[in-house]
């Protein structure tokens, strides 16, 4: 309970609010005629109230009530009232009044005092409990009522046998269950060495990609290095093909022209009046040019009829056999004055030589009768173009013709290397 006071020398003055909304109360007139008799009946009937599932206090007093029992439920104390006393004081009255607000509040679950407002609205409250409270009881007593109409028609026998079967499912079910518990057990010790067998295959396996990784860095590793031996093989072939398609005796013995000159590595044959051509090159030229036919016969396996060539730069000579009681003669190939003391020798070695070149020429057309020299070289020594037949001699000869059968011995040769470089190359 709220109460406001003021204190003077002579009264203390006590104000009373609201419990629920705080609003100022104003006490009623009667609280202000209540005598003392009516007083002690009122304390009476309020003390022979108790209040349910709450603890009782001691018996009470006829003339007064304690202020507070057990901290929780207060009597109402009207203070030392004087029977004798013609009136009531004011103070009397606040202190009555308090007694009795403070034994309500223990005596219920609100504190007093109340205005009118809420003392109404407590009291609509407390009807729809009262309606709610009385709509459960009638459906209570609706489900007892159908509940005692039902008829038992089962026996305690039947009861007792269900409730037997009942037990009986009980243990089954028990031992069900411990026989699962015995299965996850089992599962559980399985499952245990399923994972550690799971671990060990995942260590191997993880050992297993790691080996895998290594081959798979090898094998690039390998076809890198594969790829370059084939690249480099690839080369070497293509190398290999354009030098079977090069033809070394080409670029050993490399037949040209240079006006009226046929030329051997750059080497004239022949002499003319106006290009007198030093003998120191024409021989030169002719050591080129036996060296050529030497070789060309040595790789066809060709030997010449009673002739053999002496190959030595520019002192080459070639090798005549006269007869069984003669013996052989080698015959200069190469020259050193002018057609007027022609050396006999060197004509007659040079006419040998143009007979080697005809029995070459002989021996290719028995291999390949498709086989045609430019210029036919004839038994006598001399060499034609079709018109006209050119001596290989300097003797009774002028350097032109000589110059000129030389050219066209030398184009002879040309051709028999450009044959003899085919059939190699097949």
């Amino acid at each position: 309970m709220t109460s406001t006071s003021a204190t003077t020398p002579q009264t203390t003055m006590v104000g009373f609010c609201c419990q629920a909304c705080r609003a100022p109360l104003k006490l009623d007139a009667d609280f202000s005629d209540v005598t003392a008799g009516r007083r002690e009946t009122f304390a009476r009937e309020l003390s022979s109230v108790k209040a349910p599932a709450e603890p009782t206090v001691g018996d009470a007093d006829d003339e007064n009530f304690t202020d507070i029992v057990d901290d929780k439920y207060v009597r109402p104390n009207f203070g030392n009232l004087d029977d004798n006393s013609s009136q009531n004081t004011k103070e009397q009255q606040n202190q009555s009044a308090m007694a009795l607000f403070d034994f309500l509040s223990s005596r219920t679950n609100l504190d007093h005092p109340l205005c009118q407002a809420c003392t109404d609205s407590l009291l609509d409250q407390l009807d729809d409990e009262l309606q709610h409270a009385h709509k459960e009881k009638q459906d209570y007593e609706a489900l007892w009522d159908e509940l005692s109409s039902l008829k038992v028609t089962t026996s305690v026998e039947e009861i007792e046998a269900e409730i037997a079967e009942l037990e009986k499912q009980e243990k089954e079910a028990l031992a069900e269950i411990e026989e699962q518990e015995k299965q996850r057990a089992e599962i559980a010790q399985m499952k245990a060495a399923q994972e550690a067998e799971l671990k060990v295959l995942e260590e191997e396996e993880e050992k297993y990609w790691r080996e895998y990784n290594d081959y798979q860095r090898q094998l690039i590793e390998f076809e890198e290095r594969q790829d370059s031996v084939e690249h480099q093989y690839h080369q070497a072939s293509q190398h290999l093909e354009a030098l079977k398609k090069t033809n070394v005796f080409n670029d050993t013995f490399h037949i040209w022209y240079d006006s009226h000159f046929g030329t051997i590595n750059g080497f004239r044959l022949g002499r003319l009046p106006s290009v007198p051509v030093s003998w120191g090159e024409v021989n030169a030229g002719w050591g080129h040019t036996v060296l050529l036919l030497y070789i060309m016969a040595q790789r066809l396996g060709i030997t010449f009829k009673g002739r053999q060539l002496l190959p030595n730069g520019s002192s080459s000579r070639i090798r005549v056999e006269r007869s069984d009681t003669e013996p052989a003669e080698d015959l200069p190939l190469f020259g050193s004055g002018s057609r007027f003391f022609s050396d006999p020798k060197f004509d007659s070695g040079m006419k040998h030589f143009l007979e080697c070149v005809r029995q070459f020429k002989d021996n290719v057309d028995s291999h390949d009768p498709h086989f045609k020299l430019p210029y036919a070289v004839n038994a006598d020594g001399t060499i034609s173009d079709g018109k006209q037949n050119l001596s290989i001699c300097m003797q009774n000869n002028t350097e032109e013709n000589w110059t000129k059968a030389l050219k066209f011995m030398l184009t002879n040769l040309k051709w028999c290397l450009a044959w003899m470089c085919k059939q190699m190359a097949s």
